[in-house]
């Protein structure tokens, strides 16, 4: 009789201590620049523009960063993608799924131009048939953390011209 084996199933987390400082900073930076922007107001004085603009700007950054980094602070379960080990292996993310012989490249990089890309970096998987794809890790997966995981699980499945650049 026999048994195949269990595909391994690893779920990539985000790194504990990025999460609570990212959700620390995020949500002291909005009372700081709230107050900043208060005296500001307050003093009536020529300088006081820029405080008022660095306020305001700070608030909008703060803001932007604790609302689009919500579902990595506030979910249980912080799971960011899954890797299906073997030779019919595959990454999986919440809305999508790639098999290793598809991936060319894999790099944690900023993406694109947008305000979210300034803040954030993401893992960018650019495939065989030319397509790149975004998963999202809000900062709170370290290149040289997720390193080990694409040399052991992804490369000696992936593409033969494929190459991995951290």
């Amino acid at each position: 009789m026999k048994t195949e084996s269990q595909p391994l199933i690893i779920e990539i987390k985000g790194n504990q201590r990025l999460i609570t400082i990212g959700l620390v900073v995020s949500i002291a930076v909005i009372p700081i620049c709230a107050l900043i922007t208060y005296y500001a107001f307050k003093s009536g004085y020529t300088t006081s523009l820029l405080g008022v603009l660095g306020g305001v700007t700070g608030l909008f950054f703060g803001c932007y960063f604790l609302f689009h980094s919500s579902p990595v602070f506030f979910n249980k379960n912080k799971v960011l993608l899954r890797i299906i080990s073997g030779a019919d292996g595959r990454i999986v993310s919440d809305k999508i799924s790639i098999p290793f012989n598809e991936i060319k490249d894999i790099n944690i990089e900023h993406k694109g131009l947008t305000l979210r890309s300034w803040l954030y970096y993401d893992i960018v998987i650019r495939t065989t048939q030319g397509k790149k794809i975004r998963i999202p890790t809000y900062n709170v997966l370290d290149a040289e953390d997720f390193k080990p995981y694409i040399e052991n699980y992804i490369l000696p499945f992936k593409a033969s011209s494929s190459n991995f650049s951290s």
